[in-house]
C-alpha cells in the first residue's frame, strides 16, 4: 500500500505521509445475563460450557464492541486442553474435522441466541439492564 501511495504522489508531483494508527483496544464489559443465553445454547447443541473466566493475557477489539452494545465472546474447544491461538497447531485444528463441526455449532448456538432475544422481549431488557450496569461500574 505504501509504495503504491508513493507511486501515486511520484506520479502526480504530490507528497504522501504515512502514519501507523491503532485505536485504543478497550477490555470488555460482560455480561452474564446475555453468557447464560449463549451458553444455554451451546448446551442444547451438546457443548460442555465452562462459566469459569480466565485470566489470559489476550486482546480483541470485541472489547471495543462491548462498550457500545451487548457482547458475549464464547469459545468452543477445536483441540486439545493446552491448544494455544495464533499458533500453527491452532491454525491446524481450526481447519480439521472438530474446527469444521465447532464452526457449525458456533453459528447455530450465535443463531439460536439471536432468535431467544428477538422473541423475549423480557430477557432482552433484563440483557440491556445488565449490559447499562456493566458499563456504569466501568465509569
Amino acid at each position: 500500500m505504501r509504495a503504491i501511495a508513493e507511486g501515486a504522489a511520484l506520479a502526480t508531483g504530490a507528497t504522501v505521509d504515512v502514519e501507523r494508527f491503532q485505536n485504543e483496544v478497550k477490555d470488555f464489559v460482560l455480561n452474564d445475563e446475555l453468557d447464560s443465553v449463549l451458553g444455554e445454547e451451546l448446551e442444547a447443541l451438546g457443548e460442555v460450557v465452562h462459566t469459569e473466566r480466565g485470566k489470559g493475557k489476550g486482546s480483541t477489539d470485541a472489547g471495543n464492541i462491548s462498550y457500545e452494545v451487548p457482547t458475549a465472546h464464547g469459545f468452543i474447544k477445536i483441540g486439545a486442553d493446552d491448544l494455544v491461538g495464533h499458533t500453527a497447531e491452532f491454525r491446524e485444528a481450526a481447519k480439521s474435522e472438530l474446527g469444521n463441526r465447532a464452526l457449525i455449532t458456533g453459528a447455530k448456538a450465535l443463531a439460536a441466541t439471536g432468535y431467544r432475544l428477538l422473541t423475549d422481549a423480557e430477557k432482552l431488557h433484563r440483557i440491556r439492564q445488565n449490559f447499562e450496569k456493566a458499563l456504569a461500574e466501568k465509569n
